[in-house]
């Protein structure tokens, strides 16, 4: 692994680490944002002691692609052990997290739950779900947030 600490000055490494903690909220993936972020940074020619501001948004793009290609992964996996288990006629057995995610989902406001439906489950941009509902991108954004709180909150409760 390369020690990128000596290459950024200890106070930008810190700030980089600080926010990639932020975003991850994995001191592990914390580590592996801030050094995709600098290989990044090398390959594109930056000078990466003097653009924090721009490591800092392509730290959050890189976090936000690892994210969806994790939640494809998880679906790719999911429709391979289904088809499986419909093969040999086994049931598919659905667990109780599952359950209350889905009783918690069905009890948001119907805008809220066909926002996170289309964004998380048909991957779809919050721009194109704004496009078609007729609302800003902004709007989109909160019905999520505020959707996924209330989902939090009663499944945690």
């Amino acid at each position: 692994m390369i020690d990128i600490n000596p290459v950024l000055k200890g106070h930008e490494y810190e700030a980089l680490i600080r926010v990639a903690r932020r975003i991850a909220r994995d001191p592990h993936r914390a580590d592996d944002l801030v050094h995709e972020v600098w290989l990044l940074a090398e390959t594109k020619g930056r000078e990466v002691a003097r653009d924090l501001p721009w490591m800092i948004g392509a730290m959050k793009m890189i976090y936000r692609q690892t994210l969806r290609g994790e939640a494809r992964r998880a679906a790719r996996e999911n429709a391979v052990a289904s088809e499986r288990a419909q093969r040999s006629g086994e049931p598919v057995a659905i667990s109780a997290e599952f359950e209350e995610v889905k009783a918690a989902m069905e009890r948001l406001a119907p805008n809220d739950a066909r926002a996170i439906r289309q964004r998380f489950l048909e991957q779809r941009s919050c721009r194109s779900i704004a496009h078609e509902s007729g609302v800003t991108v902004a709007t989109v954004r909160n019905r999520i947030r505020r959707g996924l709180v209330r989902m939090r909150d009663r499944v945690s409760a």
